[in-house]
């Protein structure tokens, strides 16, 4: 995988924010950016691998599959917790009480089917994403795999497998700022890292209507996300230009909330060698929710 951030976050680091002109509150707005990302990223890290049957009907499947997901909406104590009273200029530049966007690029997918054994091994490698703009920064690498074990599978009734595989991704959002607003002036760079990994478990269920080229697909899956994410500061931050030298400051290191699940349902055109179609994922433990689309070729 995979995402692309929202230009939404470079908000949350932007001077005309600020009534502080005190560097460890930048860093502090980091820091809950962070904490906010490390419980809603190892979601996005989850997706990527869509399946469109429950056991691979060819001996190799390759695809490709690409879509967007919905993050939790942050409250407003996400995002100015331990800020001194009265830091933040306005509050309604926050995207507070609205759902963060993260768009994923194309993902490559490929499964292969054991012969003689009712197993599957599965692999997905995100295609890099190195995107620089004005002021913005977003970098990241991701890649998983998984066995899953075909549980059952007879004509003309659903086919049931279990899964369990690894997800990893590592990446970074960087903000640069240089204005003067009311008095407080800033020419610095706050930047964001992450590293995770997820373990996941997962149960796969898949129908072929009789007569119909549709397959219809459900999934649970559960996973345990390790990792960090941690917020950076340099720069110069202060009343008057050119501003007090600040940082290189790091942020405390946040961790992910631990134990996760979410459901999946999705509907594919399956034909002699390709399937097309879409899956709709939602967190058990959140709003966060992601639409995929894929292709797959079968051989």
């Amino acid at each position: 995988m995979k995402k692309l951030t929202t230009i939404a976050l470079a908000g949350l680091m932007s001077t005309s924010l600020f009534a502080s002109t005190e560097s460890e509150d930048f860093l502090k707005l980091g820091d809950n950016l962070a904490k906010y990302l490390a419980s809603e990223m190892p979601f996005i890290n989850t997706l990527g691998a869509p399946e469109f049957q429950a056991q691979s009907p060819k001996l190799i499947t390759i695809g490709v599959a690409g879509g967007v997901g919905f993050l939790r909406a942050p409250a407003a104590g996400d995002l100015t917790r331990g800020l001194p009273e009265n830091s933040i200029e306005d509050t309604s530049k926050l995207p507070i009480g609205k759902s963060v966007p993260m768009l994923y690029s194309p993902t490559l997918l490929g499964r292969l089917n054991i012969p003689g054994l009712p197993v599957d091994v599965s692999a997905k490698i995100g295609f890099p994403v190195n995107l620089k703009m004005e002021g913005i920064s977003f970098q990241n690498t991701s890649f998983g795999g998984e066995v899953s074990y075909t549980l059952f599978q007879m004509v003309a009734l659903p086919t049931l497998t279990a899964g369990v595989g690894l997800d990893f991704m590592n990446g970074h959002f960087a903000f640069s700022d240089k204005e003067d607003y009311g008095g407080i002036y800033g020419d610095y760079t706050m930047t964001t890292e992450w590293s995770m990994l997820n373990y996941q478990g997962n149960l796969l269920a898949s129908y072929q209507i009789p007569l119909i080229p549709l397959s219809l697909v459900a999934g649970l899956e559960g996973y345990l996300a390790t990792g960090t994410a941690q917020a950076k500061l340099e720069g110069n931050i202060g009343a008057n230009e050119p501003g007090t030298p600040i940082g290189p400051l790091t942020g405390k290191e946040q961790k992910p909330e631990g134990f996760e699940a979410k459901y999946s349902v999705g509907a594919y055109f399956v034909l002699p060698f390709v399937a097309i179609g879409g899956t709709y994922d939602q967190a058990l433990t959140g709003d966060a929710m992601a639409v995929t689309l894929s292709a797959h070729l079968a051989f």
